[in-house]
C-alpha cells in the first residue's frame, strides 16, 4: 500500500509541475494519480486505470447495486444501478461502474482485508469460492460505496450469525447489513420479514453504529405505517423496546461508567430521544427527572438535554412550553438554544404549535430568528401531531406565508415537499391534494405543489399497499412473543410465560389448560390484528386524478 506522506507529497508536485499558471482539469488529477501509482509501485489491478475508474464514479449518476449468487464452487456477480423508486429493469439501465471487490467468508472472518481481490468490470464476472459453505460477505468494512444483496441463503446465514454472536461479524460489516436491507426492501429487493428478523439481533447489539442505521430505517416504517393505526401501534410497540435497550446502554456507560467516548456520548443523546419520542417508559422516566433537576435551576448533562426538554415540553402545560421558549430567546449558550428549540416542537397541544409556527410572520421582530425558520417546520414534521398543524399551517395560511414571511414562497414549497414526503392518512393526503388543485393558488406554487405530490405520495400509497400487511403481521407477532405491552404507561413489559405465576393470577387454571388458554389468546389477538390491518386496505380512499 502507498505510504500516505510520499504519496501526497509526490502528487501535490506533479500537479504543481504539470499545471502551472493553468486551470487544473479532472484528467489532469487522473493523470498525477497514474505517475505516482507507478513511482509507488503500486498495482491497482489487472487492466484497471485511475482515469477509467475515476470516470465510472465521477460521470454517471447514481451508485451501484452489486448482486452476489454462489453457484458451484463460485460467486456470479453482477452490477446494476440501486434505485429506490422506478424501473428494477437491467435491460433498461446500462449505467456500470468500476467496483473493487474485497469479501470474507465464516470459514475465514479476515475482515481486515479491504485491498480488493478482484475488479467488477462490466456488468458480470465470477470469483472462485473456496469454502463453497457458510455466510459470506462482500464490501468489508463498507469501505466500497455500493449497497450489496445476496441469495436468501446467504441472508439467513448472516441473521442466525448476528443472533448467535453478532460480534463474530466487523461492526462496520453489521451496520452495512442493516443499512443495506432496508433500503433494498424499502426498493422491493427484499422481503420486510426477514428485514425485521435481522433487526431481533439488536437486542444483543452493544455498538451505537449498526444502531444508526436502524434507527434511519425504523424511521421511514413508522412513518408510512401511521395509515395502519394497529399496525402503526405493533411496530412502534417493538421499535420503542429496541430503542430503550440501546438508550439503556448508552445511559449507563456514560452516568455510571463515565465513559468518554465520544460515540458513546453522541450515542446517549441521540437514543435517549429516540427512545422517549417513541414513548419508552424507561426513557420518559429518566429524561423527566433530568427535566425536573433542570427547572430546579441544577446542571444536567448536555447530552440528555434534547431528550428532557422533549418530554417536559410533551407532558407539561403552557408555562413549561413558555419556560423553554424562554431560554431560546435568552440563552447565552448554542447548545441550550438549539434544545429548546428542538422541544418547542415536542409539544402535544395544536394551539401551542400554531403559536410556534406563527412566529414565522414576525420575522427579526419575532423571538424565532428567520435563519431557525427551517429548524421549525421540519422538527415538526418528525411527529404526527406537528404534521397536523404544518398541514393547517400552510392550507389555511398561505397567502400570508408568501407575503409575510421572508422568502416565503422558498418556504411554502419547502414545507409541501415535506408534508408530500411524510403525509399517510387519508385526511392529510386530501388536505394536500387539494390545496394543488387549488385555483385560488398562484399557478407557479400550484406547479410546484404537483412536482412534489407526484414524486412521493403516489410511490409511499404504492409501497403502503405492498409492504404493511406484513410488517403489521410481524409486529404484533413478535411483540405477543416477547411480553411486551402496547399501551405506553408506566409498568413496563407485561410478564412472560417463563414465570406463570406473574402471567396468570392465582385463580387461573395451570399446566396443559393454562397454557392453551394462552396459545388462544395469542391466537386471536393475531387475528384480529390481522383483521385490523386488512381494514387498513380496504378502507383506502381513490383520491381523485388530477
Amino acid at each position: 500500500m502507498c505510504r500516505t506522506e510520499s504519496f501526497e507529497n509526490n502528487l501535490n508536485f506533479r500537479i504543481i509541475i504539470t499545471c502551472r499558471f493553468k486551470a487544473v482539469t479532472p484528467e489532469n488529477l487522473w493523470n498525477a494519480f497514474e505517475n505516482v501509482l507507478y513511482d509507488e509501485e503500486f498495482d491497482l489491478g489487472t487492466n484497471v486505470s485511475v482515469t477509467e475508474y475515476m470516470r465510472s464514479w465521477t460521470e454517471q449518476p447514481g451508485y451501484p447495486l452489486v448482486k452476489i449468487a454462489r453457484n458451484n464452487g463460485t460467486f456470479v456477480i453482477t452490477q446494476q444501478r440501486f434505485l429506490v423508486y422506478g424501473s428494477n429493469n437491467t435491460n433498461n439501465n446500462v449505467t456500470e461502474w468500476i467496483i473493487g471487490l474485497t469479501y470474507t467468508t465464516q470459514n475465514r472472518k479476515d475482515f481486515n482485508g479491504v485491498l480488493p481481490k478482484i475488479w467488477l468490470k462490466g456488468n458480470e464476472t465470477v470469483l472462485a469460492d473456496p469454502d463453497g459453505t457458510g455466510w459470506y460477505i462482500f464490501n468489508l468494512q463498507s469501505i466500497g460505496f455500493f449497497r450489496v444483496n445476496y441469495e436468501e441463503e446467504n441472508w439467513n446465514a448472516l441473521i442466525s450469525q448476528l443472533h448467535n454472536n453478532c460480534n463474530e461479524i466487523h461492526v462496520l460489516n453489521r451496520a452495512q447489513l442493516i443499512d443495506d436491507a432496508f433500503n433494498l426492501a424499502k426498493a422491493n429487493r427484499m422481503d420486510y420479514a426477514m428485514v425485521l428478523n435481522l433487526s431481533e439481533y439488536l437486542r444483543n447489539e452493544s455498538d451505537p453504529i449498526p444502531w444508526h442505521s436502524a434507527q434511519n430505517g425504523f424511521t421511514y416504517l413508522l412513518n408510512r405505517m401511521r395509515r395502519c393505526p394497529n399496525g402503526y401501534k405493533q411496530l412502534k410497540t417493538y421499535v420503542g423496546h429496541l430503542a430503550g435497550l440501546i438508550y439503556a446502554k448508552t445511559e449507563d456507560l456514560v452516568v455510571n461508567r463515565n465513559s468518554t467516548d465520544h460515540t458513546v456520548n453522541t450515542g446517549w443523546n441521540s437514543f435517549s430521544s429516540w427512545a422517549c419520542k417513541l414513548d419508552n417508559v424507561q426513557c420518559t422516566k429518566s429524561a423527566s427527572s433530568y427535566f425536573q433537576k433542570w427547572r430546579r435551576g441544577e446542571n444536567i448533562p448536555a447530552d440528555i438535554r434534547d431528550a428532557a426538554f422533549c418530554v417536559g415540553v410533551k407532558h407539561g402545560d403552557p408555562e413549561v412550553w413558555n419556560s423553554v421558549l424562554n431560554v431560546y430567546v435568552r440563552s447565552e449558550s448554542a447548545s441550550d438554544r438549539q434544545s429548546a428549540q428542538l422541544a418547542l416542537a415536542c409539544s402535544k397541544d395544536h394551539v401551542q404549535l400554531s403559536k410556534y409556527l406563527d412566529f414565522m410572520f414576525k420575522g427579526y421582530n419575532g423571538p424565532i430568528l428567520p435563519q431557525d425558520f427551517r429548524v421549525i417546520y421540519r422538527t415538526l414534521a418528525s411527529t404526527p401531531q406537528g404534521i397536523r398543524a404544518l398541514i393547517d399551517f400552510l392550507t389555511t395560511k398561505l397567502d400570508r406565508i408568501v407575503n409575510e414571511i421572508i422568502n416565503g414562497e422558498q418556504v411554502a414549497t419547502s414545507i409541501y415537499a415535506l408534508l408530500a414526503s411524510k403525509v399517510a392518512r387519508d385526511e392529510e393526503i386530501r388536505k394536500i391534494d387539494s390545496l394543488r388543485k387549488n385555483p385560488s393558488v398562484p399557478e407557479r406554487l400550484r406547479m410546484q405543489f404537483d412536482a412534489a405530490y407526484r414524486d412521493q405520495v403516489d410511490d409511499d400509497l404504492a409501497w403502503f399497499d405492498d409492504h404493511h400487511s406484513i410488517i403489521g403481521e410481524w409486529s404484533t407477532a413478535t411483540v405477543l412473543r416477547l411480553g411486551l405491552s402496547d399501551d405506553p404507561t408506566p409498568g413496563g413489559p407485561r410478564p412472560t410465560s417463563d414465570d406463570p405465576s406473574e402471567t396468570w393470577p392465582s385463580e387461573t387454571p395451570s399446566g396443559a389448560v393454562g397454557r392453551s388458554l394462552e396459545a388462544s389468546a395469542f391466537f386471536w389477538r393475531v387475528l384480529f390484528a390481522s383483521a385490523a390491518l386488512w381494514l387498513c386496505s380496504s378502507q383506502r380512499h381513490l383520491l381523485s386524478p388530477p
